[in-house]
């Protein structure tokens, strides 16, 4: 058998998403945004600079910046690079700059990423890259953590207390618990090797400890530990993190590579990580098996969006691959609902996605992946096949179906009077509303104190009475900002680096 070096970080969707500002809403809108009827559509950003698929990927959402890292070519070749699609000047979805990045980084494939928010410009904020292996050929994983320090660009290894915890891991999934500042690594594989796969010796998930990473507040050290009782046995699966809900969520993956899942779990997140429990999400709606796939949080709307991957057979002849975007509305989570969001993608197994926005914007970002295969990833020698990557970075954005103008909150129409003495109609004049609102998503996420005082000085937060859309006269159909809340609903709330802004609507 010809031995073959596959480095490929798996994609996993984990970041937490912004919400699309559409307009004023009503009330019963914001309540339940999946009442409205909405049209989405994936749009170009950019041609990535890495050529590759089974990329692994996390966002900054202290900047906005999209971070993918390594993956395999179309001739299965480890692509050791990185790069950034940075979205920090970002008007609108398209105006993402897409740009390679320097660093040494470990060849390694089947790693999963997850970043740690501690502002725009603080040392410690950075991306930590876990797992992944070396050969395909030998198939066994590592117990490597990587770090990229988004500040200084510098790369570097992370000597963890407890790092053997991790043991033989890949295509685990990973996401930041901002409650308990510490990301969580769920499921992974210890050993795979592709030819077994074609030679009909599926791969089977081995039950692997829940772990979180923490930091020590004096010193800053790093160690993982282990969720007791909490063993699970899958990979190639997604996870992001439910602000609205202060949860984790477990989507698809497999048990054996042979058939991918639909299932949804729950990881119910405490400030203390030691009290995080494990519960069922029931969904109702068509969902899709999904392996290899992506997926993100849209936290505007309580969505987690789903896209791309394989649903049977991975790395066979007779693969199939994921072609629609669902999204799963949780904005009530006693009855989450699947639905189709009618955005089709090409077929994109093993790509990365993430979400971005800001006061402007919102969307989800798909980079990476690779169309369906037509013959087995690699023949009884291990001599690999070609692969068709896809290279376009898109990028998905919803607006309400048919653009059509929502009403005002709090608008009035003045009657029409009959006609005046000189025979002439008086035309109805609209008015429109102006006073504050406050979110109800950030009433438990912000001090009471700086609400008050921005309410009692709106115009000293920044965007208050500008018109929904800068380029149009204001009007009851470009109604002023006046909904106060984060400017980026994914993270935390910083006074500095994320701090309070006048919107269109509430998530």
């Amino acid at each position: 058998m010809k031995r073959i070096s596959l480095r490929m970080p798996l994609m996993l969707g984990m970041a937490a998403i912004a919400g699309l500002a559409i307009g004023a809403a009503s009330p019963a809108a914001q309540a339940a945004p999946a009442q409205q009827a909405m049209t989405c559509v994936w749009s170009n950003v950019g041609n990535s600079t890495l050529n590759a698929w089974n990329v692994a990927s996390a966002v900054d959402t202290d900047k906005n910046v999209v971070y993918a890292y390594s993956g395999l070519d179309d001739k299965l070749n480890e692509v050791s690079k990185a790069e950034k699609v940075d979205f920090s000047a970002a008007k609108k979805i398209g105006d993402g700059k897409v740009t390679g990045i320097s660093g040494s980084a470990p060849s390694l494939y089947g790693v999963t990423g997850a970043y740690r928010a501690k502002g725009a410009d603080n040392d410690m904020s950075a991306v930590y890259w876990f797992g992944g292996a070396t050969d395909s050929a030998d198939g066994s994983g590592s117990n490597t953590i990587t770090e990229l320090k988004t500040k200084s660009g510098d790369w570097g290894r992370v000597n963890a207390t407890g790092d053997n915890l991790l043991g033989n891991r890949y295509w685990s999934a990973a996401a930041y618990d901002p409650m308990a500042d510490v990301i969580w690594i769920v499921g992974g594989i210890g050993t795979c090797k592709f030819t077994d796969v074609v030679n009909n010796k599926p791969c089977s998930a081995k039950s692997v400890a829940t772990l979180y990473m923490k930091w020590d507040a004096t010193t800053g050290a790093a160690s993982l530990n282990s969720l007791g009782g909490a063993n699970k046995s899958v990979y190639g699966h997604e996870m992001v993190y439910d602000s609205a809900n202060k949860r984790m969520l477990i989507f698809g993956g497999t048990s054996d590579g042979n058939r991918g899942l639909d299932k949804i779990e729950a990881l119910n997140l405490d400030a203390d990580p030691t009290k995080a429990k494990f519960a069922a999400v029931t969904a109702t709606g068509s969902s899709q098996l999904s392996f290899l796939g992506g997926a993100a949080y849209w936290a505007a709307n309580k969505w987690m969006v789903v896209a791309g991957g394989a649903s049977t057979d991975l790395f066979l002849a007779k693969e199939n691959g994921n072609s629609k975007t669902i999204g799963l509305n949780m904005a009530d989570p006693a009855k989450a609902v699947w639905t189709d969001l009618k955005a089709t993608a090409n077929d994109r197994v093993g790509a990365a996605m993430e979400a971005v926005g800001n006061a402007d914007f919102s969307g989800v970002v798909l980079t990476g992946g690779r169309a369906k295969l037509t013959a087995n990833i690699v023949d009884a020698t291990g001599a690999p096949a070609t692969v068709k990557i896809t290279r376009a970075v898109q990028g998905l954005t919803c607006t309400a179906a048919g653009n059509t103008p929502t009403p005002v909150v709090g608008a009035t129409n003045t009657p029409v009077v009959g006609p005046t003495a000189t025979g002439e109609v008086q035309v109805p004049t609209p008015t429109v509303d102006t006073s504050p609102v406050i979110c109800e998503s950030i009433k438990s996420r912000v001090p009471n104190a700086v609400i008050n005082e921005a309410v009692a000085a709106p115009d000293k937060v920044g965007g208050y009475g500008m018109p929904c859309n800068p380029n149009l006269a204001p009007g009851p159909n470009n109604p002023p900002r006046r909904y106060l809340g984060l400017r980026n609903p994914n993270n935390v709330y910083h006074p500095i680096f994320n701090s309070l802004v006048w919107k269109c609507s509430c998530p």
